[in-house]
């Protein structure tokens, strides 16, 4: 709320924690046993977060004491150097391990629902015994610690299971979701060179299923390194594996009783390997260790999110973005992980809600262009759906606008925690060169190779114009070969290609042609300046020419944004 005194002009906080929430707050109980066990005393959030950067061994140190972690550290950071630091060195654990603490038969650990409207539960000991069972598949497979193992598969129950298998083993897990095409899959998995392959006869979005046998067959094809493959049958339970004769079922592997045995790791020892989004080139894989995870998510869900044990926690997400692995970090805490798997706007914009009330969700996470299309929907969950358990909305990927954080407040609850967090708080938005369509995170040079392999395109040129709310509309921009036109047929072969290539989420809203794509004296493609430039800022403010190598290919953008900017207005 703006309100005005004199010629003074304030904003009230949109919410403000009451008393009982403050004391109650994770991060409330965590300063007094600073104070308790350190003689640590803060006289505010700003003090504490001060503490946190000036006085890394005290800080990470307190977080591996206060969370019990196993064994007792003689050093905390013992190099600082970057690259290079040694965190907790001689420690060893296991992410497993600290997901396991927190078996209570009274809770399900995943509750999961589909847009097939299949609902499952698993219980914390179900999901403990399908992990020893497939860990000691695995074993039996030959994997041992520093094996890559990679997953094509859904955000389903049997994903999270994968993933805790593979950890147990000391082996390292990477995933891409089944929506993905064979280019953005190849890129990431060529480069780590996987030994076991997990992949999915197909999925569900949008109300239609989509079969992805033939695309396992080009990953196998083209990863001569796999030497087993686990299949699952979600879409189809009678689905014909016929022509993948060595590929062993995913319930043959989980089937029986064993016990659950994990590999003691070192701290710095690979969890996981997660990927850039490809703007300068192939993805680039980024490997996050189990003892830097444990912590880091143990303060994250802790401290950040503030979930325990009794929460129900929700991040809309695919298992090719980051948040998949934040949600599953929430089991480290005790969170029960409820997982949704299809589109969250299908067939209406209260499907999430529909999700979050039905499984009584108390912290609910979704990019924040998912609150934007709630609200251009015109819909108001709060009448439709008993959403009194929802304590916390959280949003990421891009920056919250004023408005949908707004609509939050108007149409869920006036009594709700929003959280946005990392992509929420940038001023500017996400990397240039990078597209979050519906969830799904791409490099624009992805799309570039698929566009431009065709023979009819010389170069080409994408941006994304969903900022603070807006609707998200990205056009493509083409130079053609000598003799060719942008005919009807052209355009239909590029769409087709990027979603073969990436997925259909990545389809332009509309293709035109240029004669020049704008580029730096280096050769490298404009892309920040243009999309400021059709977000409406000023030329002068976002480009100069001389850094230019064609500054004549800037006129027809200027004119462009010019009647874009119109046709927007109108």
């Amino acid at each position: 709320m703006i309100y005005q005194q004199g010629e003074s002009v304030y904003q009230e906080p949109a919410w403000t924690p009451g008393a009982k929430t403050i004391a109650d707050a994770r991060v409330t109980k965590f300063c007094q046993w600073l104070a308790r066990e350190r003689g640590l005393e803060f006289d505010g959030y700003e003090a504490l977060w001060r503490w946190s950067v000036d006085d890394l061994e005290g800080f990470w140190g307190a977080h591996w004491d206060y969370f019990r972690l196993p064994g007792r550290y003689d050093r905390v950071l013992a190099d600082a150097r970057m690259p290079g630091a040694k965190w907790f060195p001689g420690m060893h654990l296991n992410y497993v391990d600290q997901v396991f603490r927190h078996v209570d038969a009274a809770r399900p650990a995943i509750v999961a629902d589909n847009e097939a409207g299949r609902h499952r539960e698993m219980s914390w000991a179900e999901l403990r015994r399908q992990v020893a069972a497939l860990a000691g598949s695995l074993r039996a497979m030959g994997v041992v610690p520093g094996d890559r193992v990679v997953a094509f598969l859904p955000n389903i129950p049997e994903t999270m299971v994968a993933f805790l298998a593979v950890a147990s083993v000391g082996a390292i897990w990477s995933a891409c979701s089944p929506d993905m095409g064979p280019v953005a899959v190849l890129d990431r998995f060529r480069q780590i060179q996987p030994k076991v392959m997990l992949a999915v006869d197909g999925y569900r979005y949008g109300g239609r299923n989509y079969d992805r046998r033939d695309m396992v067959a080009k990953l196998l094809q083209e990863l001569d390194c796999v030497e087993q493959l686990i299949l699952l049958a979600d879409l189809d339970p009678a689905a014909d594996f016929g022509r993948f004769p060595k590929a062993r079922p995913w319930a043959e592997l989980t089937s029986g009783d064993a016990a659950l045995v994990t590999e003691a790791t070192p701290f710095d020892h690979p969890l996981w390997v997660v990927y850039s989004s490809g703007t300068t080139g192939l993805p680039k894989p980024i490997v996050h260790s189990h003892g830097g995870i444990v912590l880091e998510h143990l303060k994250v869900s802790t401290f950040h999110l503030d979930i325990g044990p009794e929460d129900r926690f929700h991040w809309y997400s695919t298992t090719g973005w980051i948040m998949w692995n934040c949600q599953i970090g929430g089991l480290l805490v005790g969170a029960t992980a409820c997982i949704y798997d299809g589109n969250p706007g299908w067939p209406d914009w209260n499907t999430l809600w529909r999700f979050v009330a039905d499984n009584k969700v108390s912290f609910f996470g979704a990019g924040a262009a998912f609150y934007a299309s709630c609200l251009k929907a015109g819909i108001r969950p709060k009448d439709s759906f008993d959403l009194s358990h929802l304590r916390a909305v959280g949003s990421t990927g891009s920056p919250l606008s004023p408005e949908d954080h707004q609509w939050i407040y108007d149409n869920v609850s006036a009594d709700v925690w929003v959280d946005p967090i990392s992509g929420g708080t940038i001023i500017y938005g996400r990397s240039d060169a990078t597209i979050n369509r519906f969830g799904i995170r791409m490099g624009t040079s992805e799309l570039y190779r698929a566009v431009e392999d065709l023979p009819e395109i010389l170069d080409s040129l994408v941006v994304d114009l969903e900022y603070l709310g807006r609707e998200s509309y990205m056009p493509l921009f083409v130079v053609l070969r000598e003799g060719h036109a942008l005919s009807p047929e052209l355009k239909a072969k590029m769409v087709e290609r990027i979603k073969v290539a990436l997925s259909a989420r990545h389809a332009p809203n509309d293709i035109f042609a240029v004669k020049e794509i704008p580029r730096t004296l280096s050769g490298k493609k404009l892309e920040l300046p243009i999309k400021k430039l059709l977000l409406g800022q000023p030329l002068e403010k976002i480009l100069n020419r001389d850094a230019m190598a064609n500054p004549a290919s800037l006129d027809w953008f200027i004119d462009f944004a010019r009647s874009h900017a119109s046709s927007t207005k109108s």
